[in-house]
C-alpha cells in the first residue's frame, strides 16, 4: 500500500474506490508481496527440504 496525494493505493488502485464498490470492511490482499515473501522464506531455507503452507484467515469474517 502506498501514500500518493493524501490517497492511499495498492498496486495503483485507489482504495477508496475498492471499498465504495466492494463495500467495508474490506481485506485486501497485495499478491506480488506474498510472492515476494514467499520467495524470501524459500530462500531462506533453500539448504533444506522443506513445504511452505500459508493461510489467510484471521479477520476475514464479519464481526456484525
Amino acid at each position: 500500500m502506498e501514500l500518493k496525494k493524501n490517497r492511499y493505493t495498492i498496486d495503483g488502485i485507489p482504495v477508496v474506490g475498492l471499498a465504495e464498490k466492494h463495500g467495508s470492511p474490506l481485506y485486501i490482499y497485495e499478491s506480488a508481496r506474498m510472492i515476494s515473501q514467499y520467495q524470501r522464506i524459500t530462500g531462506a531455507f533453500s539448504s533444506t527440504r522443506v513445504k511452505i503452507y500459508y493461510a489467510c484467515t484471521a479477520l476475514t469474517t464479519s464481526m456484525y
